[in-house]
């Protein structure tokens, strides 16, 4: 079976944290997160320090990990 890639943006905020229990134990889907903290509150899933208004920062981390679906909830 093929993963889908999801990026998560805003993952630890409410909303955030909401979708990640959600998706975090779907063995069809493969999750990477990305927030403004400097550390995330979830163990054993990729995450990346990531200011959305910096256009280079977003594009390094589209680029990097080249998902099929993005999800912003970032506020």
């Amino acid at each position: 079976m093929i993963k889908k890639r999801i990026l998560l943006i805003g993952s630890n905020g409410m909303l955030g944290q909401c979708v990640v229990e959600n998706l975090r134990n779907r063995n069809d889907i493969e999750l990477t997160l990305a927030s403004a903290e400097d550390t995330s509150f979830f163990d054993n899933i990729s995450y990346s320090k990531l200011d959305i208004s910096n256009k280079k920062e977003v594009k390094k981390i589209v680029l990097d990990f080249y998902p099929d679906y993005i999800i912003n909830v970032a506020a």
